[in-house]
């Protein structure tokens, strides 16, 4: 199955959008800069929500999204590339700041209204993720998510 490696941006959003719902002399007209202002505008307040600790259902049957702690597997731990390579062993990440959790990103797509839904996927910005991982580091901050 080919897979496709660009995704659609906000402005093939905004082109489909002014298709469906633009109408001229419309009160409420929408130019491009103000679509752009909303959408990202929501997606803040969606990630600012995941990031203390709710479970964010999306709108029209989407799914949810969370960030998801868990504990750390002993049998496959995670190796810190950048210390093994400075000590020429392999060392692990221990994780002794959240008590051994680790806590990443979470979409469910279950329960929804969409077709072809699973060809889809989530991946966070580098920005989000550093976040999650500031976080991680403050003294209990592991404590605000649910596995």
């Amino acid at each position: 199955m080919p897979e496709i490696t660009k995704g659609y941006s906000l402005s093939h959003a905004f082109k489909f959008y002014k298709k469906k719902h633009y109408k001229r002399g419309d009160k409420y007209e929408i130019n491009k800069d103000l679509y752009r202002k909303i959408c990202c505008d929501f997606n803040k307040e969606i990630v600012q929500l995941s990031l203390k600790g709710k479970l964010v259902a999306l709108p029209h049957s989407i799914g949810r999204l969370w960030c998801k702690k868990f504990k750390i597997n002993w049998n496959n731990p995670p190796v810190d590339l950048n210390a093994s390579k400075k000590a020429g062993k392999t060392v692990f990440h221990l994780n002794d700041h959240s008590d051994n959790w680790c806590v990443r990103w979470a979409w469910t797509k279950r329960n929804n209204l969409i077709a072809n839904l699973i060809f889809y996927s989530f991946k966070p910005t580098r920005t989000n993720s550093r976040e999650l991982a500031k976080i991680m580091k403050v003294e209990g901050g592991y404590k605000r998510f649910f596995s």
